[in-house]
Formats: C-alpha cells, sequence, structure tokens
C-alpha cells in the first residue's frame, strides 16, 4: 500500500479514535448527571416526583448512547475488515490513544497453601 493510502488510513483511525472517545465522555457526563439528580432533589426538599419526567428523559438519552456505543463498536469492526482487506497491517499506524494492554494473567494475586500460610 503506498504513502498516501497509508496516511488516509491514519487519518480514518485518528477520527475512529476521537469518535469512540466523545460517545464515551458523553455516557460518563450522563452518568455523572444522573447520579447527581436524586442529590439535588434530596438537598432541594422536594418530592421525588419532581424531576422524575427528567431522570426517564435523562435514562432514555443513555441508553440511546449505549446503543450509539455498540453501533461505533460495530463501525470498528467493519474498518478493521476493511482494513486487512486493503492488507494494511495494524502496525503500519497503532493506536493514537493510550489503553491498556489486555493482560492474560493474575494481578499480583496468589494462592496460599495451609503449608506457606504455617510457615
Amino acid at each position: 500500500m503506498n504513502r498516501e493510502n497509508i496516511l488516509v488510513a491514519q487519518n480514518m483511525a485518528s477520527k475512529l479514535f476521537a469518535a469512540e472517545e466523545a460517545i464515551d465522555t458523553a455516557l460518563n457526563k450522563a452518568a455523572d448527571l444522573a447520579g447527581f439528580m436524586p442529590v439535588a432533589r434530596h438537598e432541594a426538599r422536594v418530592s421525588a416526583e419532581v424531576g422524575q419526567d427528567a431522570i426517564e428523559h435523562l435514562l432514555e438519552s443513555m441508553r440511546m448512547l449505549s446503543e450509539a456505543r455498540k453501533r461505533m463498536i460495530d463501525t470498528h469492526g467493519a474498518l478493521a475488515r476493511t482494513q486487512a482487506s486493503a492488507r494494511l497491517a495494524p502496525r503500519n499506524f497503532g493506536g493514537f490513544i493510550d489503553k491498556p494492554r489486555y493482560q492474560d494473567e493474575a494481578h499480583g494475586l496468589s494462592i496460599i497453601t495451609a503449608e506457606r500460610q504455617a510457615a
């Protein structure tokens, strides 16, 4: 694949990661608002029915954000398949965001046997 196509793929990946991050940020902010709404009602000393419709609308918007996130994951998969069919290896442009690596190992935990415990 030529250099121009690699640059196009890098630009595509960058925009994809930005879109994924935007949805996650929106979901995070909506969750923060959802967590605060009952606290605000309590602090304002109003009945539980005050703002209930707002909570329901917010929760519906969060459901929609979750659906958007799922669709973005599907988009990512479709682009990965396109990338493979174009024979553009992931190492050609890598990830543009920091993300934890998957580790298939225990995280510092171990089983303590009776013999070891007695020692």
